[in-house]
């Protein structure tokens, strides 16, 4: 390759656009601040209305038992006194 053909080549590349944008630090503190409010907000509003999914106006009609666990007895045998007719986990 002869230098007539490398210098050839160099002037028939695309020429290389340059703009005037340029992004500064205030620039890049408002572009993170613009993309950071909208997540803050989503998650604010999902933190304060956590609560309300499991907020009722009927009160739940569960009942307890008190168990007294005897000296040697284990969890499975309390497990099957109480629910005989279930699989104990």
């Amino acid at each position: 390759m002869s230098t007539n053909a490398i210098a050839d080549m160099q002037h028939t590349a695309a020429p290389v656009a340059h703009t005037r944008l340029r992004l500064t630090r205030r620039g890049r503190v408002v572009f993170t601040t613009l993309a950071a409010v909208p997540v803050l907000l989503c998650v604010g509003i999902a933190m304060l209305n956590g609560g309300q999914a499991s907020a009722g106006d009927r009160a739940a009609n569960v009942h307890f038992d008190t168990v007294t666990i005897q000296p040697g007895e284990t969890l499975w045998q309390v497990a099957e006194d109480t629910a005989p007719n279930s699989d104990p986990p």
